[in-house]
């Protein structure tokens, strides 16, 4: 009786519970519809691989095995969604690198990050190994640079110690200016310790050396500048305004005073009275004076006589009345206005007559035209002239 009454007390097996395919069939639908509520496209897909694995245990319930497969194709073409998207943000870090030049060497690690995520896909690999490479080299020359700047830093110390015990720190760094091609800072430098060593010699090396390049850079302007270049002829610079073939009309730039005596408080005429260019005490001044006192005999040679009656001078006259220093003339000035923006600062005459007799234009340091004109005994005002010179043959002077 004990055993049966024991027996009654032991609590029964649970049996399995199994869904039905209706319910699991339900519940994969949903699975598979929460497709429209997932952003990122890893978990969509592994939300699609889930429904598929629910699917496949419904068996052959309704379409089920359908659903499982078309799930599956989902995942791969979600996944594939993604590569896409992930190779394009990857080759926008690398584009955003190349244009990058502060921050290219992180654009690279992250996109070398974004190729080494997509495996074999595409030209990843390939990419990834090539991102990797350029951010090495960057972060390379980073730490160079880095230890460039303590390297400076130190040779600073080390310079301002020796620099008290001797002008040889001094000497050294004029030197590495001088292989470097600073020229400027070499000179500096090597003035600095006066005569120690052969300092001297070099600055006169050096400064041999940059004069034969202004030299030749000058033959070259010369011969081929086309306008706005400038170039040195006679005592001044000029700006070369028109080219016509060998034909360059260049007129005076950089006007400063102390180097162009002759052409400064000038009046247009000495006599207060109306006048034209061809009879002005002007064009005798610049046609005597400045043509003997600033030109050499080569170089008058070299120029071209242009008409002192006409507007344009810029090829050589052929008859009537002409000058070889001549001014612009009103036509011109504007003709050449563009390119005369480098020359300011002063005002000065102009060939034309002004609107009111006994006057001539001026053109003022105010970037404006006085059209009606100045009197032309006024003495305040400054000559820019202008010549046509021949450059035909021109280089074969600097090699002579």
């Amino acid at each position: 009786m004990a055993e049966k009454k024991a027996a009654a007390k032991k609590p029964a097996a649970k049996k399995p519970v199994y869904e039905s395919q209706e319910s699991l069939y339900a519940k994969a639908v949903i699975k598979m519809n929460e497709d429209a509520v997932i952003v990122q496209h890893a978990y969509k897909a592994e939300n699609y691989r889930r429904a598929a694995a629910m699917f496949e245990l419904v068996g052959d319930y309704e379409d089920a095995a359908e659903l499982a497969q078309q799930c599956y194709r989902l995942a791969d073409e979600t996944e594939e969604e993604e590569r896409v998207l992930r190779y394009g943000k990857a080759r926008e870090k690398e584009e955003k690198a190349l244009e990058s030049k502060e921050g290219a060497g992180y654009e690279y690690g992250k996109a070398a990050e974004l190729y080494e995520g997509l495996g074999d896909y595409r030209d990843s690999a390939q990419r990834a190994k090539a991102c990797a490479d350029k951010k090495a080299s960057i972060d390379r020359k980073g730490r160079l640079k880095h230890t460039a700047v303590l390297t400076a830093l130190g040779l600073l110390v080390l310079g301002a110690v020796l620099f008290v015990l001797s002008g040889m720190f001094t000497y050294t760094i004029g030197r590495i200016y001088e292989k470097a091609n600073w020229e400027d800072n070499a000179i500096a430098s090597y003035e600095k310790v006066g005569t120690l060593l052969d300092a001297e010699e070099r600055i006169a090396g050096i400064q041999g050396r940059k004069d034969t390049r202004a030299s030749h850079n000058n033959y070259v302007n010369l011969a081929e500048g086309e306008p706005g270049k400038e170039c040195w002829f006679g005592t001044y610079k000029w700006l070369i305004l028109d080219r016509q073939g060998d034909y360059a009309l260049m007129m005076l730039t950089n006007f400063t005073i102390a180097e162009h005596q002759d052409l400064w408080h000038i009046p247009y005429n000495t006599e207060q009275t109306e006048v034209s260019w061809l009879d002005s005490s002007l064009r005798e001044h610049l046609n005597t004076v400045v043509l003997q006192n600033d030109f050499t005999d080569k170089e008058r040679a070299r120029l071209m006589p242009i008409s002192a009656e006409t507007t344009l001078q810029h090829l050589p006259a052929e008859s009537g009345e002409t000058d070889y220093v001549s001014l612009l003339t009103w036509t011109e000035m504007n003709r050449y206005k563009k390119i005369m923006n480098k020359c300011g600062g002063i005002d000065y005459w102009l060939r034309t007559a002004g609107t009111v007799p006994g006057t001539a234009v001026v053109f003022s340091a105010m970037d404006r035209v006085i059209r009606t004109g100045v009197p032309v005994s006024a003495e305040e005002l400054a000559v820019r002239p202008v010549i046509l010179v021949n450059t035909a043959g021109i280089m074969d002077e600097e090699e002579a």
